[in-house]
């Protein structure tokens, strides 16, 4: 049975209510470096993340890309688009192998209209990624690697379908975790190397493996 990412939509839903959503739109699988969607866009479609895990990321005003969040199993990215029907705020890129249900708004605003329990996930499951969102920038206080190894902690309880005898690979550049946790990319060198040091963590090529959760909890919550 599929796991979902804590607070994702899917998460929040019943097996019934989640029967439902997962029959809407179509099926559709992207390769590593796919675009889910991209920023100005003036497309209203929602995605729904099957499995898989998804970089969400924005260009500002001089040019510099910066990662804002990763998206995990569960979780919906889009809709934003789709309620207020403004053009796409960032772009969204496949970073692994990525399962998914693309959702035409006019299928997405019936569903919400006859379902308002599932109208009320998912106001839940935007509530949590707003709550996260707010929980990092309290967090910019704690220590690089505590901030570090909890981002990782939620990536981990998001893609099941990635993991080898308990082990998470991600694609993911040393950069965009500077940008995700709001550290120098020099602080985040460091946290790695710790993390490695303790065994909690793996590095390669632009790619981070996770080999033991529970270390990574610990230092997470500060109890080492």
């Amino acid at each position: 049975m599929a796991r979902w990412a804590p607070g994702s939509l899917l998460a929040h839903l019943s097996a019934d209510q989640r029967q439902v959503v997962l029959g809407l739109g179509q099926s559709r699988q992207y390769h590593t470096g796919d675009a889910l969607l991209s920023q100005g866009d003036q497309s209203s479609f929602v995605v729904i993340i099957i499995d898989g895990y998804v970089k969400v990321s924005a260009v500002t005003g001089d040019g510099a890309e910066s990662l804002l969040a990763i998206r995990t199993a569960g979780d919906i990215v889009g809709e934003q688009a789709a309620m207020d029907l403004l053009p796409r705020s960032a772009t969204a890129r496949a970073a692994d192998a990525v399962l998914a249900r693309i959702v035409t708004k006019q299928e997405f605003d019936h569903c919400l209209r006859d379902h308002p329990d599932i109208a009320q996930a998912l106001n839940r499951a935007i509530s949590a990624k707003l709550r996260l969102a707010t929980q990092r920038r309290v967090e910019f206080r704690r220590d690089t690697k505590a901030r570090l190894a909890q981002v990782l902690v939620e990536l981990y309880h998001g893609s099941p379908g990635q993991r080898r005898d308990g082990n998470l690979a991600l694609l993911v550049t040393q950069s965009e975790l500077a940008g995700l946790i709001g550290a120098s990319e020099p602080a985040v060198h460091k946290a790695i190397r710790a993390l490695r040091d303790a065994g909690a963590i793996g590095t390669g090529y632009g790619r981070l493996v996770i080999h033991d959760i529970a270390v990574l909890r610990k230092i997470a919550e500060g109890r080492a």
